[in-house]
Formats: structure tokens, sequence, C-alpha cells
């Protein structure tokens, strides 16, 4: 009985051994692979070819048993193969002799098709298969045949559509995906088929077997590799989104894609029978990127009909309808995946231009897009549910960008599904807001909408904490933003009448008012014409209590919305109802604070404290500027002092500083000989402002900015001239000094100081820079 000794006691008894017709070949010897591996690696046993005998019997044993799992996903043939193909530059020879006999690819191909279920691999199995892969594939890959070449494809890209369903069902994570050896494996393999796939000639044939058979699995692939918070599959998602570009839309096969649809309701049926699939649906943006990817790449493959265009033309061309197959088809289904699908596709027409505005079908799919996107913002906001409202949103402000006109006939729709979203509502519609409102600017239609949303706001009510929030929205976004004042003030020299715009924000300032519990006077229609008188009524109206939580939102409010419309021509009897509004919600702010101490709130950092003061301060300017004040002696002398005391802490808030700073500027412009003192320290507390150097670096190592960063222009402008103006020669030296560090520091500083306007025209300042600064700074 021959034993385990006996066969690695020469060359003959081994090779006996090995071609032994059962494994192991005797009762008393070991398995033929544990005999490979101890005489390869037995230094005195020598066998004339040993290498190419061990390997021949290694690949023909596995090719003969891929079927057999326990045979396949043995880690010693994989090591032995590694050792043996790894050694020796004489190996070509040998190795592509075996490589004529036997096909590889088929025993890579079930070794994927094994990994389903067995995540617990050795820590070196598949960097070993990949050094034997590595060995094998650049004389048996180019020889493989087409069908070959595909089944090996649709292996691997299997093996990681089941590693990601895995990683996303309830049991755990699977280890496959976060083992680095199997990624590099996976894209070894990938990467070498598609060279191969270069010389294929039935490419459309393999095209349309992998859309038969793959294109599920692809989808999946590729999103486990994206989502997969692991840099070692970039690799896999780059493959494979070569192999959507190379296998399924290569130059033989857009034509087909681009002509007829069928292969698209190929597409949409294999995504409906994969819905059991958490990201199926993710299939279709994937695929539409890809398509334009590869439309890109071979433009000759449209249609000859469609030539006459040409750029983004040709791509509307053969875009417009499979977008619509495909947004049809989402349209049937109402899940957060289907929206967000919906979403994306919006988002590639917008980007990649694809949308067609001559085509009437183009036009209707982005319409119906809104449309629907109205309707389930609507539905889902009126039952407190949020399925799809993120991406509604989205896809409403795509399709602003693409064209005002998609929207225009759902804005009621809009305005109102977003009185009922509350605190819910997220700053995408106050892009779309926005928007809205800048297009408005440029049309006659403007007071319009600025009445539907004075409408929308008092229907959304204030009794509970909710609706601030979307009261901040709008206050603190786009109605009184900078950037919408500025349109607004355009539309109203170009062709809107003041009175039309006063009567508009008296409506606003009522819904404002009422909804926070206050008392405002009832609106007045304008019925004569518009004045430039500026004379108030001696009557002083009931003030209104405010609530703590409606005060930030109020003294903004009022700032913007008053400042505006006392610089218009507004008539009389509107001016006046305003006046009286103002009047009261100044009253209740004021009456608000009285009882705080201001050194007290500052120094404990309060900043709900200090935000008040500032609220207050921002309505004392407009209240200040009128005539006469609408701000009695005895409030302006409690406001002196609040300031004062602002402006004298360094522990203020920005917030605080700033407004006590224009106040006291204002004040000091007004009535320069009775508020004199006022100058010094403004100037004083101007400048060490913009002197303080940089604290100290914060705890996540971030540098903090400069003083000037955080100042707006126009109070640097103010401050640079009240100091030329008013500044002794040591503060202008001051101001000079630190101008000229801060730009030679900071190049931000730069923009903010040339942006503020005669800047370059203070002279008494100008005159303390060196000699030639200037007009290198410039």
């Amino acid at each position: 009985m021959t034993t385990t000794l006996d066969a690695l006691s020469s060359s003959e008894a081994f090779i006996r051994a090995l071609k032994a017709p059962h494994d192991p070949p005797t009762s008393s010897s070991v398995h033929k692979i544990e005999l490979a591996t101890r005489a390869w690696f037995a230094r005195d046993l020598y066998i004339p070819g040993k290498a190419e005998l061990i390997a021949d019997w290694a690949l023909t044993r596995l090719l003969k048993d891929r079927n057999n799992s326990s045979t396949v996903l043995d880690h010693r043939y994989w090591q032995l193969l590694s050792s043996v193909c790894s050694i020796g530059e004489d190996k070509q020879s040998w190795l592509r002799s075996i490589l004529a006999r036997i096909p590889t690819l088929p025993i890579f191909s079930s070794l994927f098709g094994c990994l389903h279920g067995s995540d617990n691999f050795p820590k070196s199995f598949f960097a070993d298969v990949a050094s034997v892969y590595e060995a094998t594939a650049p004389m048996s890959v180019p020889k493989a045949s087409a069908d070959a070449l595909f089944e090996c494809l649709t292996a691997a890209v299997r093996s990681l559509s089941t590693a990601g369903l895995s990683s996303m069902s309830s049991t755990g994570s699977s280890m496959l995906l976060g083992d680095a050896e199997f990624s590099r494996y996976v894209s070894l393999v990938l990467r070498s088929l598609l060279k191969a796939w270069e010389s294929v000639s039935s490419k459309k044939r393999i095209s349309m077997l992998f859309l038969n058979d793959c294109l599920v699995d692809w989808a999946l692939a590729l999103e486990a590799a994206r989502n997969t918070p692991l840099n070692s599959l970039r690799p896999c998602e780059e493959a494979l989104l070569d192999i959507g570009r190379l296998v399924l839309f290569n130059a033989d096969t857009l034509r087909t894609w681009t002509e007829n649809l069928a292969a698209w309701q190929v597409v949409l049926d294999k995504v409906e029978h994969g819905l059991e699939h958490p990201s199926v649906l993710r299939l279709l943006p994937l695929l539409l990127t890809t398509f334009v990817t590869s439309l890109r790449g071979n433009p000759g493959a449209v249609p000859s009909s469609s030539l006459a265009t040409n750029g983004f033309g040709l791509l509307q061309h053969a875009t417009v309808p499979v977008v619509q197959c495909m947004l049809n088809f989402l349209g049937t289904y109402s899940t957060d995946d289907a929206w967000k699908c919906r979403q994306d596709i919006l988002s590639l027409v917008f980007t990649e231009r694809l949308h067609d505005p001559s085509n009437n079908d183009s036009v209707t799919t982005v319409i119906q897009q809104v449309r629907a996107s109205s309707l389930q913002l609507q539905s889902q906001c009126r039952t407190e549910q949020r399925t799809g409202c993120d991406e509604a949103l989205n896809i409403i402000d795509i399709a602003l960008q693409i064209d005002f006109s998609f929207i225009e006939d759902d804005i009621d729709l809009l305005l109102s599904s977003c009185v009922d979203m509350g605190s819910e509502l997220n700053a995408t519609f106050g892009e779309v807001l926005t928007r809205v409102l800048e297009f408005h600017t440029r049309t006659r239609s403007l007071h319009v909408i600025l009445n539907k949303i004075c409408d929308m706001l008092h229907a959304i009510g204030g009794d509970d904490a909710a609706s601030e929030d979307v009261y901040r929205l709008y206050i603190a976004g786009p109605l009184f933003s900078a950037r919408w004042e500025r349109a607004l003030n355009i539309a109203i020299t170009n062709f809107l009448p003041p009175g039309q715009v006063a009567g508009v924000y008296q409506h606003m300032n009522k819904s404002l008012l009422d909804a926070c519990g206050g008392h405002a006077a009832p609106a007045i229609q304008p019925a004569s014409p518009p004045s430039k008188r500026r004379r108030l009524s001696s009557t002083r109206e009931r003030s209104t209590t405010i609530d703590d939580t409606r005060f930030p939102l109020l003294s903004r409010y009022g700032a913007v919305l008053y400042s505006a419309l006392l610089r218009w021509e507004t008539p009389e009897d509107i001016f006046q109802a305003v006046i009286g509004q103002l009047a009261e919600l100044y009253d209740g702010l004021l009456e608000s604070v009285q009882e705080i101490a201001l050194p007290e709130t500052i120094d404990a950092s309060q900043f709900g404290g200090e935000e008040k003061f500032a609220g207050v301060l921002r309505l004392f300017r407009i209240g200040f500027e009128m005539d006469p004040p609408l701000v009695t002696d005895a409030a302006a002398s409690a406001t002196l002092t609040w300031i004062t005391i602002a402006l004298s802490s360094s522990d203020a808030s920005l917030e605080l500083w700033t407004e006590s700073f224009r106040a006291g500027l204002q004040m000091l412009r007004k009535n320069p000989s009775r508020y004199s003192d006022l100058s010094e320290q403004i100037i004083g507390t101007f400048l060490r402002r913009i002197s303080t150097p940089p604290p100290a670096r914060t705890s996540e190592g971030a540098q903090p900015l400069h003083a000037l960063d955080t100042l707006s222009d126009a109070v640097i402008t103010d401050g640079l001239r009240l100091t030329d103006a008013l500044g002794t020669s040591a503060q202008l030296r001051l101001a000079a000094q630190v101008i000229i560090t801060c730009v030679a520091q900071e190049s931000t500083i730069c923009k903010v100081l040339s942006s503020s306007a005669s800047f370059w025209e203070l002279r008494r300042l100008r005159g303390m820079y060196p000699r030639g600064y200037m007009p290198s700074c410039r």
C-alpha cells in the first residue's frame, strides 16, 4: 500500500500518485493537493518539468470540478498555483502550452458563482486568486470565445451585485465588499475582459445578451460600488461604468438604441421585474448618464435623419424620447427612490442641456414633472408626510432654471403646499421662491405674485412654533434679502407704480402682524395720487405686545419693510397707515427690552438678549430718520445709553455692535451738535475692531477671519469716511497701518476694501500711506 512517503520518494512514484483514479490515491495517503504542495516545496525531490506538471494537474482539476464549490474555493489550490506560476522567466513557454489545452475563464467564472453565501475566506485568498489570474489571463483571455468572455463578465458583475445586496440586508454587511483584495481582483478581471472586448466580432449579439441577462445585476453592482464607503471599490465602479459604455452602448449598438424604443422597453420591463431589489430603479438615471456619455463619443451613431442638427441638437434629438419614456414609467411609482430618480434625470437634462424647447414632447415632459411635483407637495404636506417632498422641490427648482414658464401655472399650488409644510420647509424652497421673485421683477405681474405671497403668509397663522420656521425662511430668505431688494428697486424704477408696491407691502405687514398676535391697522387701498410728503400724524397707536419668539423675526421684517416704504413715493393714506403700524411695532419691541440689563446680557453672552437690542436698534434707525422723528426723546436717550455700552464692550456680538455703530452714526449725522461726543467713541470702536489681531487657532485648527472679514462693506465704508472726516492724526495713522498690514497678509481684504465706495477718495487717510502705495494696491 503506497503511503505519502512512498509517493514522494521518486518522480515516478509522485506521477503515479497524481494520476491515480482516486483522491487520495490510497487509504493511507493524503489528498493529491497535499501531495502536490509537498512535492512542489520539496527541494530534494527532482521531478522533470515539475512546475508544468503540477500546474497542469491543478488547473485540470479545477476545470473538471468547477461546479464543486469545495474544490473551487479550496485555498490550497490557489496558493499552490500562485507559487508555481510566479517563478521562473521560462514559464511563458510551458504555461502557454498548458493554456492551449486548458481554458481558464470557465474556472474563474465558476469561482465568482461560488462566492455567494461564503463570506469567511482566508486572508490571502483573493490575493492568490488574482496572482493566478494575472499570470494566465494575458495568454488565455485573448483566445477565449465571445460566449466565454460574456459568461465571466456577467459572473464578475453578479458577484458584486450579490455582495451589495448582502451589505444592504438586515443580517449584516457583506465581508466581500470590505476585502480590498476582492475588489482588486474583480477590477482586474473586468479590465482584462473589457480589453478583450475590443476584438470581439459579435458585439451586437453580446450586447443584447447583457441587456436581457445582466442589466439589473449591473445596476445593483454599480450602486453597491458607489454607496460603499471604501476607496478600494473605486476601480470597480470605473470598470462597471465602462462596461455600460462599451458593452451596452458601443458604436455597433447605439443606432439600435436611438432608432427604436423597443430596447428601452426591455430595460423598463427588467426594472419592473426586479423591483424586489431596493435599488433597481436607480438603474434608469445610471443608464441615461452612460447613454449620453456614449453618444458624445459616437455622434455618428445617431440616425441619419437627424443629422440636420449638430452638437446639443443631436443629443436632444436622441435623448428626448428616452427621457420621456423613463419619466412616464417612473410616474407610476410614488416611492422615495422613484422621486429621487425623477430628480436625477431632470438634473441630467439641465446640466447636459438635453431639453429641446422646440420639441413639444420635451416641453410637455418637463411640464408634467412640475405638475406632478406640485401635486406631490400638496398631497404629502396636507397629510403631514414627507415622501418625495425634497425631490419634488428640487425638480421644480431645476425646471425653473430651464424655463420659468414651466411653473407659471403651478405657483398657486406651490405656495399653498409650502404653507402646509410648516417647519419641514427646506432651503430649496427659498431658492425656488427667489427665482420666482427675480423673474417677476422683469414683468408687470410682480404685484400679483407679491399679493399671493401675502395671502399665503396670512394663511399660515401664528399659533404654533412650526410657523416661526416658515416665517424665518421668508423673512431671512428671499423676500427680504439684499438680492431681492435690489431686484425690487429695479422693478420700481422701471415700471412698477410705488403706490402699488406700498399697497402690497401694507398687505404683507398686516398678514405678518396679525399672524404674530399683534394689532395692525386695517389695510387701506390706494385712493389718492402719489405724494412726496413725509409728515406724520400726531396720534400714536396702541403698542403691540410682542412674543419673545417673534422678536428677531419682526425686527428684521420691520427694518426692511419700512425703510423700503419710506424711500418710495407712497399715497398719503397708505403712508399714514403704515407709519401707524411702524409706531405700534417699534413701541412693542421697545417695551420688550426695557427690563433687560444690557451690560449683564453682554457679559453673560446671552445671544437672544443681544439680538433683541439689535432688533430695536434696527427700527430705531428708521424712526429716527423721519420728519418729525417717530422716536421720542426718552427713547432716543435710552437708545444712546445702549449704543455707548455696546460700542465700549469688546464682548458684544457682531450683530449688536454693527447695529449700535449704524444707529450712532445716524444720530451723529442728523444732529451733529447734539451728539458730537459720539464721533470720538464711534471712530475709536471702529479702529479697535479693525485693528484687533486674529484670535488663536480653534480646537479644529482653523484660523479665524480677521475683523475686517466679518464687517460689511457698508460699515467699512462708513467707518473710513467718518475717520477721514473727524479722526485725529493718530487715528488716521492707525487706520492706514491696519489697512496696509491687512492688504499684505489677507488676500480677501483687498477685495473688501476695493469694493468699499469712495475708499480711494478719502484724502486725509490717503495722505497717511507711503508714497506710491496706492497705485500698487490698486
